[in-house]
């Protein structure tokens, strides 16, 4: 097969001619009298606007718990109502203990909630996406099943295993700001910090507002680097009582260890207390560079029955568990046919791969382990590399070495979190050749304001970002998130949903075909074909666990039923090469052996030659569909 550029000037007179010898097609039309071996073309009727629901793409729609059990599914679904007509994809991020609460009782066999999920997904032609983490770090249960600690797997129990983070409505200083905003120390990241003013004295006061509803809490837990020059030193802890400021600590002395940029963590315990607002009283620092500073703050109700435990993620019982539940996990969901995709993903602080809680191995190592257990098991979905953490390049590499197929980034539309820089390095990871699969840093939109209001005036401003951002990435997907996110992109920023429709993802249209109008039974000839990708994305067609798998094909189809009578794969077109600007033509020889002689309609399809060479991809064309999904183009004569 030889592949050839279509040149606008050349292809206007080539048509010009065309069209006054032949029959010509358009939109799957004829115009009847084409001579015997003389060609026709056909040039189908793009679908420039139309939601097209294919796999690896599209809107997503989250079960990101909030709460000790599965959503309740009728509720679930309910809530989403039309919302869930735009989304492809659904995606579970759960702890290890929700999928297996007790030794090989899994989620997927016993959880009548859980199975009542997956199938509203499935009756709504949607598929999966899945994350499992292990980590308790601001869960709201113990993340790993109690059986691996009960098994022997050593761990520790998190000094704030129960947050009181999210209820903070706003965080405000005294101390002024040399870098950073004050915002910085609650946005869940330890890579941005807040630092004071130069040489504050003191007392310097940070204040936690939980707005009208009080909350109990007994833990303030300090993230710090270079504590040593710039950590606080000693606090007390104070409650409004009413009017009045109200201690709970006193005096409490804090020590670090480095003055470098690891991360070290301090804890300040206080009776519980009850409030509404909750603040440090600093009267000492290190100021060996003329101030002091803070990378993150993490409040909590550290009651003794709500401490969870949390494994040492290289310990070898956590491990062998954990091995254990990935063959039922990957026996239940290395299915095409209800997932899309399984991120690797799991470790550390919200499973992202912050502060793993290792004893001896380095994080490379653990990432490393993690990424073998996933692809030592999963063969037929893709699978994604979290860039997460600090190991953000290693991600990237694994994917661009073919190891794993895509990279997932979560921040979008987060100028703190993704940067320009961010963002250009996304794409130069995609131009080698790896799909991109975006999250919003943002959720819950109208009631964690605080969350994207320093940045944007305007929910709908942050939501165009995250589309822009998400465009600019060649993401082939982005959240819709929760039913409550769901409704307000789809009732107030509908624009903004059919944009990401139009151009997130692929979207291919067939330009044109040129081939005879009539052929003799079992012959061979020639089809002149030219394709494009009008979205941003990539088809992961040559990524891992794909392997190539999609594939052009025409058909002959039964004129009176529609049925495919014979078809042909074009082996040498790739649609993992297209990309947005570019035609793709190619010249190919095709038969339809054993054909008897008459008249049938043309179909065109990407197939999956897994499945049998069915029908698979949504194309951007207006033609028709048959019954077994191939898009009637035009009628060919067989002689």
């Amino acid at each position: 097969m030889s592949v050839w550029k279509i040149k606008p000037v050349f292809l206007a007179i080539c048509m010009s001619a065309i069209l006054t010898v032949t029959g010509v097609w358009s939109g799957g039309a004829t115009v009847l009298g084409a001579e015997p071996g003389i060609a026709q073309t056909i040039t189908p009727t793009e679908n420039t606007d139309g939601l097209l629901k294919n796999p690896a793409m599209g809107w997503m729609l989250y079960v990101d718990n909030t709460a000790d059990a599965f959503e309740d599914p009728d509720k679930y679904w309910a809530d989403f109502g039309a919302a869930a007509d735009h989304a492809s994809i659904l995606l579970i991020r759960a702890p290890w203990s929700q999928f297996e609460p007790e030794e090989g009782r899994y989620a997927w066999l016993y959880d009548d909630k859980y199975k009542r999920l997956i199938q509203g997904a499935k009756d709504r032609g949607i598929k999966l996406a899945l994350e499992v983490f292990v980590n308790s770090q601001d869960a709201y249960r113990q993340a790993t099943p109690d059986y691996v600690r009960a098994t022997g797997a050593e761990g520790k129990w998190l000094p704030f295993g129960r947050g009181i983070k999210s209820n903070i409505r706003s965080v405000t200083t005294t101390a002024g700001s040399y870098s950073g905003s004050i915002s910085d120390i609650l946005d869940n990241s330890e890579a941005t910090s807040w630092t004071s003013a130069l040489n504050v004295s003191f007392p310097q006061y940070i204040t936690f507002d939980f707005g009208d509803d009080a909350v109990v809490g007994n833990t303030i837990s300090i993230v710090s680097e270079y504590g040593s020059g710039q950590g606080i030193t000693k606090v007390d802890v104070e409650y409004l009582y009413g009017s009045d400021w109200v201690t709970a600590a006193a005096s409490v002395p804090i020590v670090w260890g480095t003055n470098s940029d690891t991360e070290e963590v301090r804890n300040v315990s206080f009776p519980a207390v009850e409030s509404t607002a909750i603040r440090l009283k600093i009267t000492d620092a290190n100021k060996k560079y003329g101030n002091f500073g803070i990378s993150e703050v993490y409040l909590s109700d550290n009651s003794p029955t709500e401490q969870y435990w949390t494994p040492y993620e290289d310990d070898p019982v956590f491990r062998e568990k954990f091995d254990v539940f990935l063959d039922a996990f990957a026996a239940e969901y290395d299915d095409p046919a209800i997932t899309d995709f399984v991120d690797v993903y799991g470790l550390g602080w919200w499973g992202e791969m912050h502060n793993l809680n290792l004893k001896t191995e380095t994080e490379q190592q653990a990432a490393n382990w993690l990424t073998d257990r996933f692809t030592s098991r999963f063969s037929r979905v893709l699978l994604n590399s979290v860039e997460g953490g600090y190991l953000i390049d290693l991600a990237d590499q694994t994917a661009i070495n073919g190891i794993t197929a895509g990279i997932r980034r979560a921040s979008y539309a987060s100028p703190q979190y993704l940067p320009q820089e961010a963002k250009d390095k996304i794409v130069s990871v995609w131009k080698k050749g790896v799909p991109v699969f975006a999250e919003n840093n943002f959720q819950v939109y109208d009631t964690w304001r605080t969350t994207w209001s320093p940045f944007y005036p305007n929910v709908g401003t942050m939501l165009r970002q995250a589309v822009i951002d998400a465009i600019y990435t060649h993401s082939n997907v982005l959240d819709l998130r929760r039913p409550d996110d769901a409704t307000t992109w789809i009732t107030r920023y509908p624009e903004l949903v059919h944009y990401f429709n139009k151009y997130g993802g692929y979207r291919f249209v067939l330009n044109s075909v040129k081939l005879p109008a009539e052929i003799d039974s079992g012959a061979t000839f020639a089809i002149e074909q030219s394709w494009k990708n009008t979205s941003v994305g990539l088809f992961p067609n040559k990524r891992p666990n794909w392997n190539h798998k999609y594939k052009v094909a025409y058909a002959l189809l039964d004129k009176t039923n529609g049925t495919k009578v014979s078809h042909s794969i074009m082996d040498d077109i790739e649609p993992g090469d297209w990309l947005r600007g570019q035609d793709y033509a190619y010249s190919s020889e095709v038969s339809f052996p054993g054909v008897s002689a008459g008249e049938y309609d043309l179909g065109v399809a990407i197939v999956d030659t897994t499945l049998g060479d069915k029908p698979a991809i949504q194309l951007a064309i207006m033609n028709a569909k048959s019954v077994e999904g191939w898009y009637s183009i035009g009628e060919i004569l067989v002689r």
